[in-house]
């Protein structure tokens, strides 16, 4: 039997096995001036660099003024690759990356531009980061996966960050 014979059924999870989410910290990120690109296949998108920030709840500490927002136009949603540097209240330096995606809403679609080139109120931006630091007191950042829920807030970002058990 070929792999295109293979009939699988589908699984079905009992709800007891369904993931838990926790909230664990919000991290604001302060952006500058956006930058619109072009690729070599036609398609838009933006550079957007981290110019600092906060975090608060379990995570505490400042963002570093380094790293930036990546995002390109795919149809009516743009995915977003980003990278900044977090120095956490314990001192330990944590290297984040992020992808995501947000949806474009009727007026981006037609050209009007957004205030911070990201998002709008009510719009959908959710994100998934990977943390990476030697700092031990920072261990439960590497040992978790976390996704976020982005919104805009006045000069960037804001991220909350929930961990997934």
């Amino acid at each position: 039997m070929s792999a295109h014979e293979i009939v699988t059924k589908p699984v079905l999870v009992p709800e007891t096995h369904a993931p838990t989410m926790s909230y664990r910290f919000t991290v604001r990120i302060d952006l500058g001036e956006v930058s619109d690109v072009t690729g070599a296949d036609g398609t838009t998108g933006r550079v957007t660099p981290v110019t600092g920030g906060s975090c608060s709840g379990q995570l505490t500490g400042r963002v570093l003024p380094a790293g930036a927002n990546w995002s390109r136009r795919i149809g009516g949603t743009a995915r977003l690759d980003a990278r900044h540097l977090i120095d956490s209240d314990t001192h330990g330096i944590i290297e984040v990356r992020t992808s995501g995606c947000y949806r474009l809403d009727e007026q981006e679609l037609e050209g009007a531009e957004t205030p911070d080139g990201l998002e709008r109120p009510g719009r959908y931006f959710r994100v998934t980061s990977e943390f990476d630091s030697a700092d031990e007191n920072l261990a439960w950042l590497t040992e978790n996966l976390f996704i976020g829920r982005a919104e805009s807030i006045e000069g960037g970002i804001a991220i909350h960050y929930f961990s997934v058990g």
